[in-house]
C-alpha cells in the first residue's frame, strides 16, 4: 500500500532537498521526469522551478489498460492513470517529436515480476528512454523500486543507475539485475 511504502510529508522534504541537487547534476541537455499524484503537482512544480528547471505545463498520463486497486469503491471512481511531470534543463530537446503526452500501456507482465505497489511497465519506461536518453547517456532512477527502469535502461543500451531506500526492494533490485545479466545474449 502507498502508506507502508510512503510517508508523504517525508517525501515532500526529500524533494526540497532532492531537486536542486537534480538540477546540479544534470547536463545542460539533461531532462528529469518524475511520477506524482495530481494533488502534489503544484507543490512538486514550485520546487522544480526554484530549483532551476523548467517545467512542462501539463503531464505525461500513463493510461492503465491493467486492472487498478480501489480502496473505496462504493465511494470513489478507480483511478486508472498516473501523472509524471517533465522537467528539463535550459537546452534539453526530445530526441525526436512526441505526437501525444499519454501513453496507454498494461503493467499485467510486469507485475508478475515485480512484487512494487508502484512498478512501471518497461514498455512506459522504453518509452521515456526513447524520448529523451540519448543512447551515450545514462540515466539516474532515485525510486528504482525493484528495479522496472533498470531492466528497460539495459534492454535499451543504455547504463542505468538506480537508488532505493527500501531494503527489501533493494535487494530484489539486485536480484533482478544480476537475472537479466545472467541471460545469454542472442
Amino acid at each position: 500500500s502507498v502508506v507502508a511504502t510512503h510517508v508523504v510529508s517525508e517525501n515532500q522534504e526529500l524533494f526540497a532537498v532532492m531537486l536542486p541537487e537534480f538540477f546540479r547534476i544534470l547536463k545542460p541537455t539533461g531532462f528529469c521526469v518524475m511520477f506524482c499524484d495530481a494533488s502534489q503537482w503544484q507543490l512538486l512544480y514550485d520546487l522544480s522551478t526554484k530549483a532551476g528547471f523548467t517545467v512542462q505545463n501539463w503531464p505525461l498520463v500513463w493510461m492503465k489498460t491493467s486492472p487498478c486497486r480501489n480502496g473505496a469503491p462504493g465511494h470513489n471512481f478507480t483511478k486508472n492513470y498516473e501523472l509524471a511531470m517533465v522537467l528539463r534543463k535550459k537546452d534539453a530537446r526530445l530526441l525526436s517529436p512526441q505526437l501525444s503526452s499519454v501513453g496507454v500501456f498494461s503493467a499485467m507482465e510486469d507485475r508478475a515480476k515485480f512484487d512494487h505497489p508502484f512498478v512501471k511497465p518497461q514498455k512506459l519506461w522504453l518509452w521515456l528512454i526513447d524520448a529523451i536518453v540519448p543512447r551515450t547517456d545514462w540515466f539516474l532512477d532515485p525510486f528504482a523500486g525493484e528495479g522496472s527502469s533498470i531492466l528497460a535502461g539495459l534492454s535499451a543500451g543504455i547504463t542505468p543507475v538506480g537508488i532505493e531506500i527500501d531494503p527489501t526492494h533493494h535487494s530484489k533490485m539486485i536480484n533482478h539485475v544480476s537475472a537479466f545479466l545472467a541471460k545469454p545474449t542472442s
